[in-house]
């Protein structure tokens, strides 16, 4: 009876920890843009190619606890680049994402901030098949000054130092990429 009655309230606990869900953190600021670009001519071999742009950028700052904030950035641009003597194209997605990863420090006014980024290139035959991937993460810590506010916008924010970076990097030559795709 007793062992009954323990595993039933720890039935009835964890029902009611599963439906309160987990804990999400509050958006302090959000801004989000999404975009075209056009650019070129860019001259390879004996001819040009020009390429336009469409993508979209998320730059998150929300609450973590009582007194910790964390940032992220994440984003997506698709890009068609035309050879613009034969009219054929080839396309490439470049997806990234960036976030704090924890304080290494704080003295007074000066934050050293642990940052951990993700990219992945991806290139497309004029025919929509994959030719070629990139993929990284990349870490390095960055040194803030806040002066004292708690205000992003008036924040000296620099480079400090690398601390790794690994991948794998198939991507070839922009202009070998056009002969290939757009020639022949």
């Amino acid at each position: 009876m007793r062992r009954t009655r323990t595993i039933t309230a720890l039935a009835v606990t964890g029902a009611v920890l599963g439906l309160a869900g987990p804990a999400q953190a509050a958006i302090v600021d959000q801004y989000v843009n999404e975009f075209t670009f056009t650019f070129g001519p860019i001259g390879c071999a004996d001819f040009t190619v020009s390429g336009v742009g469409d993508g979209r950028v998320e730059d998150t700052l929300k609450q973590r606890g009582p007194t910790g904030q964390f940032w992220s950035f994440q984003g997506v641009v698709d890009y068609t680049y035309t050879n613009d003597e034969t009219g054929r194209s080839w396309t490439s997605r470049d997806t990234f994402s960036e976030h704090d990863t924890r304080v290494l420090s704080r003295d007074g006014n000066m934050i050293e901030m642990l940052v951990t980024a993700a990219q992945r290139s991806q290139v497309f035959d004029e025919n929509g098949e994959l030719d070629s991937a990139n993929r990284g993460m990349a870490q390095w810590v960055w040194s803030i000054d806040t002066k004292g506010t708690p205000q992003r916008e008036d924040d000296d924010v620099n480079f400090a130092y690398p601390v790794r970076n690994h991948g794998s990097y198939q991507v070839g030559d922009f202009c070998g990429d056009a002969v290939r795709f757009t020639t022949g």
